[in-house]
């Protein structure tokens, strides 16, 4: 969970996101949300059936799992939050001016991780 946790902060990073304000409002970090999301689920998952840790090899502790409880109960409804305005926000171009093709659709990469979650049994 620490290497999860550590991945999605350097992603923030690498977009410029800060704090609680990107984690609420920054619609550009939707995707390593979700990823954080994933990557906590599969924690639990993994716990569940008995597999050991990838980075550690060992049995996840109760801590981590906790961990990854906590931040699937946060992240759930952020993760909600933004990919409806994700879908409802008009798409602007460089310019600022309202795109042509201004339907309700995610472009292809919040999509995709938006489907890898719907698939699975506890969508967020």
């Amino acid at each position: 969970m620490d290497l999860a946790a550590y991945n999605h902060d350097v992603r923030y990073d690498e977009l410029d996101a800060e704090g609680f304000k990107g984690a609420i409002l920054d619609l550009k970090v939707l995707v390593a949300d979700i990823q954080l999301y994933i990557d906590a689920k599969n924690v639990l998952v993994k716990a569940d059936n008995g597999v050991n840790d990838a980075i550690t090899g060992k049995k996840n502790t109760r801590a981590s799992i906790a961990r990854a409880r906590l931040i699937m109960a946060a992240f759930k409804p952020i993760i909600k939050s933004k990919q409806v305005r994700e879908i409802i926000t008009p798409k602007r171009n460089i310019e600022g001016n309202l795109e042509k093709d201004e339907g309700v659709k995610m472009d292809g990469g919040i999509r995709a991780q938006y489907d890898k979650i719907k698939n699975q049994n506890n969508n967020p």
